[in-house]
């Protein structure tokens, strides 16, 4: 009887270093499932994260693509206000420039024509003085004439009356 319970005692004792056995396996196993479970968590977040950084890498990328176009386009958009402005400033300059040759123009052939109009006037004066010489001359000319066929006439008179007085004498 008292071999049998040193068996059984024997028994029970090697039950229960089994069933420590057993558990401490089971909570190891339990330990690296966690530990694995963790991990796979750890790599998923970390997947996740990828994805998260990804996503805002390509986000980042597209608002610079944009933003850069942004600036293309309003430089652009500044290149041809410039140009135009340039063009009508330059468009200015030419009709100004038209404008005062234009007033030039006009102020020469203004000028042309009032010294042409001061020519013919001293001209037209001068033939006016001309021919008014001219007829004095012909007047004095015509006076002469006369006086001279007066003095003529007066001559032959007094030698007729001469030659009449004469005749009566002899």
């Amino acid at each position: 009887s008292d071999h049998s319970e040193k068996e059984n005692n024997a028994k029970e004792r090697k039950d229960k270093e089994e069933k420590v056995k057993d558990q401490a396996e089971a909570e190891i196993n339990l330990e690296k499932e966690v530990e694995k479970a963790k991990t796979e968590e750890k790599e998923m977040e970390q997947v996740e994260k990828d994805k998260t950084a990804k996503k805002k890498a390509e986000q980042e990328k597209a608002e610079a693509q944009r933003k850069m176009e942004e600036e293309l386009i309003k430089a652009e958009a500044e290149r041809k206000e410039k140009a135009e402005n340039e063009r009508k400033k330059k468009e200015e300059f030419n009709k100004t420039q038209a404008e005062i040759k234009k007033k030039e123009e006009q102020e020469k052939l203004e000028a042309e024509r009032k010294t042409k109009e001061a020519i013919e006037k001293a001209e037209s004066e001068r033939r006016a003085e001309v021919e008014k010489a001219e007829a004095e001359r012909t007047r004095k000319e015509k006076l002469e004439k006369v006086a001279e066929e007066k003095r003529k006439k007066e001559e032959q008179e007094k030698a007729e009356d001469e030659r009449k007085r004469k005749e009566e004498l002899e």
